[in-house]
């Protein structure tokens, strides 16, 4: 059975489990439904591929758990 899962930020520390994470993903174990990401214009190139795997992105985590 895959687990799903959400991310709260991926710079700095949040960059070592956003990488184990996606380890899982293509390891086929886990699916990514959403991450925060406050500082896209900078985190781009990983926002652009979590997006081609189905993750949807959000600018807040207000926002990503009102949804």
């Amino acid at each position: 059975m895959m687990k799903t899962a959400a991310i709260i930020g991926i710079s700095n520390y949040g960059r070592h489990h956003l990488l184990m994470a996606m380890e899982q993903v293509m390891q086929g174990k886990l699916k990514l439904l959403a991450a925060t990401i406050v500082n896209l214009r900078e985190e781009s190139f990983f926002a652009a591929r979590l997006e081609s795997l189905g993750c949807e992105i959000f600018s807040s985590p207000d926002l990503m758990w009102a949804k």
